[in-house]
Parts: C-alpha cells; structure tokens; sequence
C-alpha cells in the first residue's frame, strides 16, 4: 500500500497508523475521467472524456502521488456499498458502514526510489477496456514505466 499510494480494505484495518473502516466500491459507474496532469501518461488523451467502470472509495495518499486523472463523481459514503459486507454475502450494502469522503483521484505517479509507478484504476470489464481513452492511458503507462 506504501508503494501503491493507496489501499483497499476489504475489512476495517490500519494504514499509516490510522484506524480505517473497510473500502468502498460501486460498479458500473458513469463518469468523466479529468485530466489533471501534463505527463506521458495523459500525452494525447482529451481533457475529459467518459468512463463506465467500477470506483472505490478507499484511502488514497495524495500528498505521496503525483495526480494525473480525478473522476468527476462523488466520492462519498452514499454512492458507495461495503466491501465487508459484500465479503460476507450481502452484495450492494451499507449496513452498519461509515466511511468518509474520499479522494476522486483514479490515476496518479508515484516514484519509488527510481523507479516510477503508474497506477491506473480503470479496467473492470470488456466495456471499460473498449474504450480507446483507456487503452490509449493503458499504452502510455506501459510506454512510460518501461522506458526507451
């Protein structure tokens, strides 16, 4: 999760000494992907475009990331079901769960020693990787992270 930027907790846990509630997640989300950074990775990609895909509301470390693209949705607690108890059974729930407001960031840098690492959180399904965007951030990463 250090190396990541971010952590997804399918039960509540501890991350950077914080007490944190189990994750979020919600599929088939519409949204616009936004473009925050001038990098490789967004080199040809429109300033927005659409996106149908699955999006968690989980810790995010972003004064440890270099943003490059945010989702144009509300990551808050009521757009969100429990990975706890989609765990235990009961899919599409937020009984008994709390979680805070979180961070719309869905792709980001993070270097790691030398190294730089590209997270991208696209890629739920057959339509999220038809989309040309994607692939094309997809190619750009893996272009960026394997260098000449």
């Amino acid at each position: 999760a250090d190396m990541l930027g971010g952590r997804f907790l399918y039960q509540a846990g501890n991350w950077k000494g914080n007490e944190l509630s189990d994750s979020g997640y919600r599929h088939d989300v519409h949204y616009q992907a936004k473009i925050v950074g001038n990098h490789p990775v967004t080199k040809g990609l429109p300033k927005s475009f659409p996106v149908i895909d699955e999006l968690y509301l989980c810790p995010i470390d972003e004064e440890s990331v270099t943003p490059l693209i945010r989702a144009d949705y509300g990551f808050k607690q009521e757009n969100f079901f429990s990975a706890a108890n989609a765990v235990s059974g009961n899919m599409f729930s937020r009984a008994g769960w709390t979680h805070p407001d979180g961070s719309n960031l869905v792709g980001w840098l993070k270097k790691i020693g030398n190294a730089s690492f590209v997270y991208l959180q696209f890629g739920d399904g057959p339509l999220t990787y038809s989309n040309p965007n994607v692939r094309l951030a997809i190619a750009n990463a893996l272009n960026f992270t394997s260098g000449d």
